[in-house]
């Protein structure tokens, strides 16, 4: 399949500091590592978009690996941004990969929110971006779609939790299903964080957690690390080789995880405003960490129960758990452009009757006066 490419622009985004962490930067003063980081970010802008898609990677992987995905969708004429989340890629502590900072999950929403506002404006030379928290995006001309995948999926729930309204559409991939016992597994990492720390990487934990997807295929006679990311052998390589990718994780990194987990099937973490919001949960056909028919089933289930009604389930034969990156990708590509596409039309009229709403009452009011 052949299809049109645009330029890539890279550069770099903060919330812009404010409060005493601005005084501080004013008098050049220290201020938190969280506040200071930039997020390093990648966007491609066709001309004339006909809707915005945010995507938010994995656990120990970066952006870099979803450019051949973001250049397809911007052939469909899909504005399409990316960051490194923290710890990840170009968005690392001193501490390194793998360490997420300790205020990671109380900059969750607003991380999305100031890489989402950096889509509307130019690059400018020194590549780094401010984006003040009244600068927020709450409503947009364009369509709003949030695509998560792994981690990125519980990401993109926790934040269409509290703001399902601001969205167009949510795309949920390689969800990783609901956990019996995540509750005991937080508590056993505050336990260990007393003896190592946030920035400590526990090996028995990620002999633990990670490494137990392999034992599958592992029966089935494969050899290798990593063999439940893809059945695509050169993906899966390519992992291993990168870096960036498939680090030993630190405390902070479980704790934002399995916070993540926890809260994903909590009723009380979903303040739905939008009940027919647009929502597509993706998945391979064995993967463990969405963990097959039983528990895709009970993700759709869970989500049905709170209220939403507006659910498509998809599942794609032979795919692991990294469906972007798998042999058959082409075709997976074009099924969630298709899938956003479908509802496109629906949510942009959506869009133009709210903004004509508005400029009648404000034609209305500046006639009465």
């Amino acid at each position: 399949m052949e299809y049109s490419t645009y330029p890539i622009e890279s550069y770099f985004v903060r919330q812009k500091p404010e409060g005493r962490e601005a005084y501080r930067l004013r008098q050049k003063k220290r201020i938190p590592a969280e506040s200071a980081l930039y997020l390093s970010c990648l966007r491609i802008c066709p001309p004339d978009p006909v809707c915005t898609v945010q995507i938010l990677h994995g656990i120990d992987e970066r952006k870099e690996r979803y450019i051949p995905f973001m250049q397809y969708l911007a052939s469909r004429g899909m504005a399409v941004v990316i960051h490194d989340l923290r710890g990840h890629g170009g968005s690392l502590f001193p501490e390194g990969p793998a360490y997420y900072g300790e205020e990671a999950l109380d900059k969750l929403h607003t991380d999305i929110d100031a890489v989402y506002a950096s889509l509307f404006r130019p690059v400018p030379a020194s590549e780094k971006m401010d984006i003040a928290y009244e600068d927020f995006p709450t409503e947009t001309a364009l369509p709003r779609y949030l695509l998560g995948f792994s981690m990125g999926a519980l990401i993109a729930g926790s934040f269409a939790g509290d703001n399902d309204d601001r969205l167009s559409g949510l795309i949920l991939a390689g969800l990783p299903h609901r956990e019996r016992f995540v509750s005991f597994a937080l508590a056993w990492v505050r336990f260990l964080s007393l003896f190592g720390g946030e920035s400590w990487h526990p090996p028995l934990l990620d002999r633990f957690s990670f490494r137990k997807y392999n034992t599958v295929f592992e029966r089935q006679g494969e050899e290798g690390s990593f063999l439940w990311l893809s059945e695509n052998r050169e993906n899966t390589e390519a992992f291993r080789a990168d870096p960036l990718c498939g680090a030993v994780n630190t405390i902070s990194a479980y704790r934002f995880l399995l916070t993540l987990v926890r809260d994903m099937y909590r009723p009380a973490s979903w303040n739905m405003a939008r009940p027919d919001l647009p929502l597509w949960i993706l998945s391979g056909e064995y993967d463990p960490v969405a963990g097959g028919d039983r528990w895709v089933l009970d993700s759709e289930d869970f989500l049905r129960d709170i209220g939403y009604t507006n659910i498509e389930n998809r599942m794609f034969p032979r795919c692991r758990h990294e469906i972007f990156m798998e042999t058959d990708r082409l075709y997976i590509w074009q099924e969630t452009a298709d899938c956003i596409l479908a509802a496109n039309k629906a949510e942009t009229d959506r869009i133009h009757a709210r903004l004509e709403a508005e400029a009648a009452e404000y034609t209305s009011m500046f006639g009465k006066q």
